[in-house]
């Protein structure tokens, strides 16, 4: 795979460092890409199951890509699935409690 070169680094790496530099049609913007590429996710009926800040890299200020495929499922697969996928502190407290 062949991605566009992200020179911000990933969404985690540029709140830790500028979150308080950002201006808030910045936040809005970087939201913006992140909930259309969750759209685009979702439309084609896959779960990414792997969704956290360093699955989000910044081309710039303003265009935020979602990567790190390797865990989408088709809605369909696995939907009863018990096995639990991601960062720890990313999981859905929901997901936590029904694995007990």
């Amino acid at each position: 795979m062949v991605m566009e070169f992200a020179k911000q680094g990933s969404l985690r790496k540029l709140l830790d460092g500028k979150y308080t530099d950002l201006n808030w049609k910045s936040k809005v913007a970087i939201l913006f890409y992140i909930v259309d590429g969750l759209n685009t996710i979702h439309e084609a009926n896959l779960v990414h199951k792997d969704f956290h800040s360093g699955n989000i890299v910044n081309k710039d200020m303003f265009n935020s890509y979602i990567t790190d495929f390797g865990l989408c499922k088709p809605v369909s697969q696995d939907s009863d699935s018990e096995e639990l996928f991601g960062v720890l502190p990313y999981i859905a407290p929901e997901l936590l409690r029904a694995s007990e």
